[in-house]
C-alpha cells in the first residue's frame, strides 16, 4: 500500500472538508482581510495570479504523479487531473474577483462548496480503492 499516497490524499481530503464546512460569514472577512494584505503590501494581480496558478499546478502534478506510482487505473488519473484542473480554473476566477473588488457573492461561496464537495467524494473514492482494493 503506497503509504505516502494515503497519507496525502487524507491531508487533501482533511482541508475540502474544511472548506465545505466553512461559513459564508467567516469566508467573506477573510476575503477582506486578504485584500487589505494585499493593498498593503502593494503586490500585483498578474504575480498573485501567477503564483497561484503554479502553485496548484505544482500539488496537482505531485499529487498525480503519486497516484501513477500506485498503479490506478488511467481513468482514475485522468478524472482527477480533470477535476483538479477544473478546480485550479475556479480557483483562479475566484482570486480574480477578489482581487478586483468584484463583490464574493452566496453563489460563488455554493459554487466553491460544490468543488469541495466533488473534490471530497473523488478523494473518498481513491481512498478506498487504496485501503480496500
Amino acid at each position: 500500500m503506497p503509504y505516502a499516497l494515503v497519507f496525502v490524499t487524507w491531508l487533501v481530503l482533511g482541508y475540502n472538508l474544511f472548506q465545505l464546512s466553512a461559513a459564508y460569514s467567516w469566508v467573506d472577512t477573510q476575503i477582506l482581510r486578504y485584500r487589505s494584505s494585499v493593498r498593503e503590501e502593494r503586490m500585483p494581480t498578474n504575480v498573485l495570479r501567477i503564483l497561484n496558478v503554479l502553485s496548484v499546478a505544482f500539488l496537482a502534478a505531485g499529487y498525480l504523479v503519486l497516484l501513477y506510482q500506485a498503479d490506478l487505473a488511467y481513468w482514475l488519473l485522468g478524472w482527477v487531473a480533470l477535476k483538479f484542473g477544473l478546480s485550479a480554473w475556479l480557483s483562479d476566477h475566484m482570486q480574480c474577483r477578489v482581487l478586483c473588488d468584484q463583490p464574493y457573492s452566496r453563489r460563488t461561496h455554493l459554487i466553491a462548496k460544490a468543488d469541495a464537495l466533488a473534490n471530497a467524494l473523488t478523494l473518498t473514492f481513491i481512498l478506498l480503492i487504496l485501503v480496500f482494493p
